[in-house]
């Protein structure tokens, strides 16, 4: 039985994890939640709610960094290779920078010579080699909306889960689905302090690892970053490590929740490519397309960041889909107004991944879920 306000399970007249119903509200975020008369009111400013709650929150942005940077080393990479290939084609078509071009399939006569001294004297190579930084540019635009649409929300689960747990804790004193699932009382500090040895073992493991082996064999420098992390999963936990045993039940119980987190992105790119191919003929529509294109690719993203706050209540597939149904005015706004975000170039999908995460949150928050205890 979902809390009315919060989400969480919780008993019929009062919550221990927001709070309803025990005294004086604890935050701002815990008011009585809006029926479908205000619905479409905050609806239509759940992306901008988010995009506030993420820029003056504290301590939440960083988190954010390393997605947006990993997703920026696999751009470049695919901006070198690009424009590696398109190099590779002006030299095999128009001759290398330095050499004069030959049409030597073409007959001797004046036309031949016309043609090679507009190419060579005429400046036609120069032109054909600076109209390709026109095609680079629009492949290096159309690389980064991917990117940043698809890979950024993949690699973005796991950190988004934990910022909208940041703030439920702000909000609550705590956060309710650590409350509710921790498997140990372990202080979080002592945590924190045997994964950076476990990382700093990883990293020693993976640098001998290059050291020793070469080619293929250097992909054992993925498994050997994890190996201290599986060791110190075992029943009996790391020998040396404090606490080691119940760090073992933290560290089992952190990569369960972790990985539905990163599933749940994996599930919001495939929709958002799920939507690239089927959608992908609207682009081509004459000056509205493209905008359209982005838009709607941005409404599904929205419905998809919606997934991470329902998994983070344990709501099961039939209790989603009826909060959906029975919101389906201000969640159908939610969507229209990330998608106008979203088709801003590059930026667009940077910024509203997160703030449409967060604004899902508050939407969820402040939507009436009373109806779910029925």
């Amino acid at each position: 039985m979902p809390c009315a306000l919060c989400g969480y399970q919780s008993v019929l007249d009062s919550c221990d994890h927001c709070g309803r119903g025990q005294g004086p509200p604890r935050s701002h975020m815990a008011r009585d939640p809006v029926g479908a008369s205000r619905g479409l009111l905050v609806g239509a400013t759940a992306l901008l709610q988010g995009l506030r709650i993420l820029w003056r929150t504290r301590g939440i942005k960083r988190l954010l960094l390393p997605p947006l940077a990993v997703t920026s080393v696999i751009f470049l990479g695919a901006i070198y290779y690009i424009f590696g290939q398109i190099q590779s084609w002006l030299d095999s078509s128009f001759g290398t920078e330095g050499h004069r071009l030959l049409l030597t399939t073409w007959d001797e006569g004046w036309l031949r010579s016309s043609a090679e001294w507009l190419l060579n004297d005429g400046f036609g190579i120069a032109l054909m080699r600076g109209s390709s930084w026109i095609l680079f540019a629009l492949l290096s635009w159309a690389i980064a909306w991917y990117c940043f649409s698809m890979v950024y929300e993949a690699l973005a689960g796991p950190f988004l889960d934990e910022v909208q747990g940041k703030l439920e804790a702000s909000w609550f004193g705590k956060d309710p689905r650590a409350a509710i699932a921790r498997p140990t009382e372990l202080a979080s500090s002592v945590c924190a302090r045997n994964s950076w040895l476990l990382c700093a073992a990883g990293i020693t493991l993976a640098c001998a690892s290059l050291l020793l082996f070469s080619g293929w064999l250097t992909l054992l420098v993925l498994p050997a970053l994890a190996i201290p992390f599986l060791a110190a999963m075992s029943p009996t936990g790391w020998p040396g490590l404090r606490d080691a045993q119940e760090y073992s039940k933290w560290l089992r119980w952190i990569v369960s929740i972790e990985g539905r987190a990163l599933w749940v992105g994996i599930e919001i790119a495939a929709i958002t490519l799920f939507l690239l191919v089927v959608l992908f003929p609207i682009g081509f529509i004459p000056v509205i397309g493209p905008l359209l294109y982005s838009g709607l690719i941005g409404f599904g993203t929205a419905i998809g960041m919606l997934e991470i706050p329902m998994e983070r209540r344990g709501w099961p597939l039939r209790m989603r889909l009826s909060f959906l149904s029975h919101n389906l005015i201000p969640v159908t706004t939610f969507g229209a107004t990330v998608g106008v975000v979203f088709a801003i170039p590059l930026l667009g999908p940077i910024v509203a991944v997160p703030a449409a995460s967060i604004g899902g949150l508050w939407l969820v928050l402040r939507l009436d879920k009373s109806f779910l205890r029925h």
